[in-house]
């Protein structure tokens, strides 16, 4: 039976409650931790045995790994092989992906987040000269180990355009499987809710192989992020676009439905 660590002080309480009850409800044992920061150590250490599942930051996927545990943390493909893996269907298809320090002035005003998903800085709009200044102070901490970012100048980043986004989506994804859904923004407003645009939900599908294998169809999925991770989505007036691959322990809830989610997870182990 699946072992759940969670990290505490990581969700909104709702959500994070939401999640106890339905580990209790499946009959799902699991501990709290507590993070210790930047040398990636929990309180209190526990250790057990069989299969452990962790939710929490990217410090949680260090500890899993270090402890062996299996399925432990599902990392995800860097952005610049998610954008060659969905190409046309990727929001911001076409997007500069190069070395911070390499950037070159093409838009004015853009979006910009880090190629990895180790969230050295969260994705943000920009101006040219705003980027600017700020890259310049990162290449002056280079080196500190004081420094509170873990960005470098050298680090790749992904660089794109803005684009009109009516509506924000998340699906959690096993096994090639959408297991649940939420809206998670409408315009530039947060907005949680469980009803999900049809034409969304069918464009998931289709990037998943469901569609295919519903209809009987031997239609391969023509990229794979991994046996477990978030799609997010966007509805824009082309239709709906991919913006990115999230880990599925990292990510946050919104009005997914967690019993599908424990369950889906306690299946892997």
């Amino acid at each position: 039976m699946m072992h759940w660590v969670l990290q505490a002080n990581l969700y909104n309480e709702e959500a994070f409650l939401s999640l106890l009850e339905q580990l209790e409800r499946q009959e799902t044992t699991y501990d709290v931790v507590k993070i210790i920061p930047f040398i990636a150590e929990m309180e209190p250490d526990i250790n057990p045995e069989g299969p452990v599942f962790v939710c929490g930051a990217t410090a949680m996927g260090k500890i899993a790994a270090r402890k062996g545990w299996i399925p432990g943390y599902f990392h995800v493909p860097s952005m610049d092989l998610v954008h060659q893996g969905y190409g046309e269907h990727m929001l911001n298809d076409g997007a500069m992906i190069m070395p911070f320090k390499d950037l070159t002035k093409k838009w004015e005003r853009f979006h910009l987040r880090p190629v990895n998903d180790g969230k050295s800085f969260p994705g943000t709009i920009f101006g040219w000269y705003e980027m600017v200044e700020w890259r310049d102070r990162v290449a002056a901490l280079d080196g500190d180990e004081n420094s509170l970012t873990t960005l470098t100048v050298r680090d790749e980043v992904v660089m794109s355009p803005l684009k009109t986004i009516y509506a924000e989506f998340r699906f959690f994804v096993v096994r090639d499987m959408i297991i649940t859904g939420s809206m998670y923004k409408r315009g530039d407003r947060v907005h949680y809710s469980k009803d999900i645009d049809p034409v969304v939900k069918d464009f998931a599908e289709m990037l998943t192989g469901q569609q295919a294998r519903r209809r009987d169809e031997d239609e391969p999925i023509k990229f794979v992020p991994g046996v477990a991770y978030c799609l997010d989505i966007a509805l824009t007036p082309y239709g709906p676009k991919v913006i990115e691959i999230n880990s599925i322990n990292s990510a946050g809830f919104y009005a997914c439905d967690m019993g599908r989610f424990v369950e889906a997870i306690n299946s892997l182990g």
